[in-house]
């Protein structure tokens, strides 16, 4: 009976301790427009002794290649701890990540001030109240979080010598680069460090509905390549592009096309005329050629994007 007892205090004092740590990571993750995963709790449950095995069997091996023994069961054994780690993280379902929009400052640290406060009250003491506490504290600081996303704004974003608009309506994201984006090699990992937790700090959305590229280049392709891979998108659009995609051009292209095809990932080609579509309800999109460009071996229309959102026009040329 004692070890059920202990068992169980076991439990409820890991849930309190990870429960707290997530009530003070939860603002630092916010103000940097980090991600979170529903996923940590049984994540940290899994993986925290898989990785003690993992280390340990490492150890072994290492140490029986130093004193000159057989090491081979050892090495057998990391092989497949391997290939098991492997597995489990493909398990995981794409959308187990998810954000908050940054708010003021005081609010995240009055959240973490709050758990601290929680914990120093006599009343907390026996565990079984910490935990309800801090789940309670927990749930309520991410309901207030949630409820300060925006559901409507017009913003711009800084990127290399220009801009990128982003626009949030009905719930929906909306991005247009004029081609920004691909201006500078160093584009895969703006996307990454940058571009993605400043979205996240904006929209509190992990989500881009419509991604409205006005320039195709390599390093586009790349960047929206690592961009698929970090945030999930379900339309993209580019220019029709005319003439023979080779060399680095046709390889990033490819791989794009290939992942896009992977994630099941709308792609719409904006032609050299004038169309009009309506992205959601709230949001008509009119697109217009003024004229064709030439980039490496292929040649694309010059367009203007005008979008009319909630009564508001918002224009947008390609460079």
């Amino acid at each position: 009976m004692s070890n059920v007892i202990r068992i169980k205090n076991s439990i409820i004092n890991y849930l309190i301790i990870h429960i707290f740590l997530s009530l003070i990571a939860l603002p630092i993750l916010v103000a940097w427009g980090l991600p979170s995963s529903w996923l940590s709790p049984l994540g940290n449950l899994i993986f925290s002794p898989l990785l003690s095995i993992f280390l340990l069997v490492s150890s072994l091996a290492f140490f029986s290649e130093l004193i000159g023994l057989p090491h081979a069961p050892f090495d057998w054994l990391l092989e497949k701890l391997t290939i098991f780690w492997h597995w489990l993280l493909k398990l995981a379902p794409h959308n187990a990540l998810y954000g908050f929009s940054s708010p003021p400052c005081w609010l995240l640290v009055c959240i973490a001030l709050a758990a601290f406060i929680l914990l120093m009250q006599p009343f907390m003491r026996p565990p079984t109240r910490r935990l309800i506490g801090l789940t309670l504290m927990l749930s309520i600081s991410m309901t207030i979080l949630r409820a300060s996303d925006p559901s409507s704004f017009h913003a711009t974003m800084p990127c290399n010598c220009g801009t990128i608009t982003i626009i949030r309506a009905n719930n929906q994201t909306i991005v247009i680069d004029p081609g920004f984006i691909g201006s500078r090699i160093s584009a895969p990992s703006w996307i990454a460090y940058t571009f993605v937790p400043e979205l996240t700090a904006k929209t509190g959305s992990l989500t881009i509905d419509h991604l409205i590229l006005l320039k195709p280049g390599i390093l586009t392709f790349d960047a929206i390549d690592t961009l698929i891979a970090h945030a999930q998108v379900n339309h993209i659009y580019l220019p029709f592009m005319k003439g023979e995609l080779a060399g680095s051009l046709k390889r990033s292209f490819g791989k794009l096309y290939a992942h896009l095809k992977q994630q099941n990932i709308a792609i719409t080609q904006l032609a050299d005329k004038k169309i009009e579509s309506r992205l959601h309800p709230h949001a008509q999109m009119q697109v217009e050629s003024q004229g064709s460009k030439t980039y490496q071996t292929i040649t694309y229309p010059h367009l203007l994007v005008t979008l009319e959102v909630d009564g508001q026009k918002i224009s947008v040329a390609g460079r």
